[in-house]
């Protein structure tokens, strides 16, 4: 006897779209500005995407982060729309530039400037002195802190992996409202939606990462 056919799953339990990983070599084209990207070398990974390198079509050296398929395709959708709305509207001399984002194969993919390397690298420069290092470092990360906290958002996960160097320190973001979070504020106007304990958090981290400085 046969068994009847299970009916359909509802629609949040549907499978993800199939997430293609691009492969080294492959030009890809941005839907969203028509720019095409030659896929370089794998940079890093992290548990919600893939840094590679890459060029555009001048051939500048930049980064695309690709999302993973953690979750059904809408999550991932929406969680890139969210990351990718956040990451245009901080624009900040210390915090990572984004030239262009964009779905590509049921993919999405996030380009930004690349930069030399995680801040530790600095670590392994011949004639190391933090001391010297010291006082430029922290002036960068806290001014990025700063101007993301001004805009009512607080950094979710600063550590080392988090901090690239380029010509000046560069904060790569990974963001979440503040807004409505605690009773306790920190100063004036300007951080009124502020949470004080994520304040603190954040500046603290920050006094923690400088300590191997």
């Amino acid at each position: 006897m046969e068994m009847p056919p299970l009916p359909p799953a509802p629609p949040s339990q549907l499978p993800l779209k199939m997430c293609v990983q691009p492969a080294q070599g492959e030009v890809i084209t941005s839907a969203a500005t028509g720019s095409t990207y030659t896929i370089g070398g794998k940079i890093g990974e992290g548990s919600f995407g893939i840094v590679y390198s890459c060029q555009d079509d001048w051939e500048n050296e930049l980064a695309v982060k690709v999302l993973k398929p953690v979750g059904t395709y809408e999550r991932v959708k929406a969680s890139a729309q969210a990351e990718i709305e956040k990451l245009f509207y901080l624009r900040h001399p210390h915090i990572t530039y984004v030239y262009d984002a964009f779905e590509y194969r049921d993919t999405f993919y996030i380009v930004t400037e690349k930069c030399l390397g995680p801040l530790s690298d600095l670590f392994t420069i011949p004639n190391y002195d933090g001391i010297v290092w010291l006082l430029p470092v922290a002036r960068c990360l806290l001014q990025a802190v700063h101007y993301i906290h001004r805009n009512n958002f607080v950094h979710q996960d600063i550590h080392l992996g988090k901090l690239l160097f380029k010509s000046v320190c560069r904060i790569c973001a990974n963001l979440r409202p503040s807004a409505g979070n605690s009773e306790f504020r920190c100063g004036g106007p300007r951080w009124a939606s502020c949470a004080f304990s994520r304040l603190f958090h954040c500046i603290l981290s920050c006094g923690l990462l400088c300590k191997p400085l």
